[in-house]
């Protein structure tokens, strides 16, 4: 294995260890969101002109238009055959703009869509891809 993947999952263990993310066998036990991203900032760096985690990333929209087929396979409102509008924002984990995507480090991948369904209705998507 790359010493530099052994490197990050050690960075991610230390992370949710020192965020409590194993507490909760113990109610009293909080772990506020300041806490989270100093240990996020432990591992990266302290960003402060970006984000802690995902910091490099690219936008994109477009439209989804459903197969002719998909509304006879499900009742969602976004495969009933009408184009849907589409934004997916695709990025790396690591909190440094600067990580090239081939670093392994830049792992695991982030994607977010979100599909406007209607003017009050929207449909978000949040996979996360490991190598």
């Amino acid at each position: 294995m790359n010493v530099r993947i052994m490197l990050h999952c050690l960075a991610v263990l230390l992370l949710f260890a020192a965020t409590g993310a194993s507490a909760q066998s113990d109610p009293n036990h909080t772990t506020t969101p300041a806490q989270l991203v100093d240990a996020l900032n432990g591992v990266f760096g302290k960003q402060t002109d970006n984000r802690a985690v995902h910091a490099k990333g690219v936008v994109l929209e477009g439209k989804f238009t459903p197969s002719a087929d998909a509304a006879s396979l499900s009742k969602a409102p976004h495969l009933q055959g009408t184009a849907v509008p589409v934004t997916v924002r695709f990025s790396d984990f690591a909190g440094v703009p600067t990580i090239p995507d081939t670093d392994g480090l830049a792992s695991p991948r982030g994607a977010h869509q979100v599909d406007r369904i209607s003017r009050n209705a929207y449909r978000q998507f949040l996979p996360n891809c490991t190598p």
